[in-house]
Order: C-alpha cells, then sequence, then structure tokens
C-alpha cells in the first residue's frame, strides 16, 4: 500500500486531453489550426474549474484498488472496475469500465510505485487509449 498526493498543473492537463483527443479524434483534427487556437483557452477554463472543485487529490493504492479523495469527495475502485490503465509518457490513464478517467503523473511516484501500478494493473495496462 502506497499514497500520494498530486496537485495537477495546467501542462500535465493539457497533454493529457491532447493525448485523449489524439485518440478520439486522430491526428488530422488535432493537427488543425481551430484544435489548437480553441483547445487552449477552452482547456485553461476547464482546468481552472476543476483546480477550485477538486483542490489537491489523494490517490491511496492497495493491491485490490485505488481511493481518489479531493474537495468533490472520495471514490473508490477495484482493479477488476478498471477498464484499462493507459501508461503514456508522463502519466498513468486510469479508465473506468463504465466511464471516467483518473489521471496519475508519473512524477508524484517513484520507481518502485510505478512498478507497484503495473503489476497490480496487470493485464489492464495498455500503452494507447
Amino acid at each position: 500500500m502506497f499514497s500520494t498526493v498530486i496537485r495537477y498543473t495546467y501542462t500535465e492537463y493539457k497533454s493529457i486531453v491532447d493525448a485523449v483527443m489524439l485518440h478520439e479524434l486522430g491526428y488530422p483534427a488535432v493537427t488543425k489550426w481551430h484544435y489548437k487556437y480553441f483547445s487552449h483557452p477552452i482547456c485553461f477554463c476547464i482546468f481552472m474549474f476543476k483546480s477550485i472543485t477538486e483542490g489537491t487529490c489523494q490517490f491511496v493504492f492497495t493491491e485490490d484498488g485505488f481511493e481518489r479523495k479531493s474537495n468533490s469527495g472520495s471514490i473508490q475502485m477495484q482493479w477488476s472496475d478498471i477498464g484499462k490503465v493507459v501508461d503514456i509518457k508522463d502519466a498513468f490513464l486510469l479508465v473506468g469500465a463504465i466511464d471516467g478517467i483518473a489521471p496519475l503523473p508519473k512524477r508524484c511516484l517513484s520507481q518502485e510505485q510505478i512498478s507497484l501500478i503495473k503489476s497490480w494493473a496487470g493485464s489492464k495496462l495498455v500503452n494507447e487509449l
């Protein structure tokens, strides 16, 4: 078991949104001028809203799953309830089997903790959305 406290940065948030949008919309769409022009102000507004409403997040990981606590409340998920764990360059995306994504920046984890998450995620660990 281990826990980590995360205060997300805008750069991390934008990077994660871009990774999800690349998957959802495709490369041609996210390289268009209008995506680049409008995505920053929209993402920044959403990020600021989430920063205020969520605040600092605490994750507690165990062999069975994880709990995420923030200003908006607490959520617990078993590894069996996770659809997949996406390993991207600077973060893990914990994707619920039904809905929701919990980003977990790797900068908040030690190498040992990264190995534990990979081990606990098991067959749900993937490298793309």
